[in-house]
């Protein structure tokens, strides 16, 4: 994932098919600023499917508002972590709690 200036501190995936839902544990989590990603890492093998991702980090007040304000428009990488791949990023949903 790509994020921008943001410390992810918690990861679940799971994926979604017609078996129904399987919950993958994230073993270790990879802040790469240089490049200005994150990368989660399981210990089975994730296979091309449908998935859904829940993260927990840590947002500055200003940035919380400025995601709150945006309503239904796809945030930017300092404020989400996204993908960069435009069909991916197309179908993505966002849900805040």
């Amino acid at each position: 994932l790509h994020q921008k200036g943001l410390k992810i501190t918690g990861a679940k995936i799971t994926r979604l098919d017609k078996r129904g839902p399987t919950e993958h544990e994230v073993v270790r989590i990879n802040h790469i600023p240089s490049f200005e990603q994150v990368r989660l890492h399981t210990k089975e093998m994730l296979y091309p499917g449908n998935y859904q991702i829940e993260l927990k980090y840590k947002i500055n007040p200003e940035k919380l508002e400025a995601l709150q304000a945006l309503g239904d428009k796809k945030p930017s990488r300092d404020l989400v972590p996204s993908v960069d791949e435009p069909e991916a990023w197309a179908k993505a949903s966002f849900e805040l709690k």
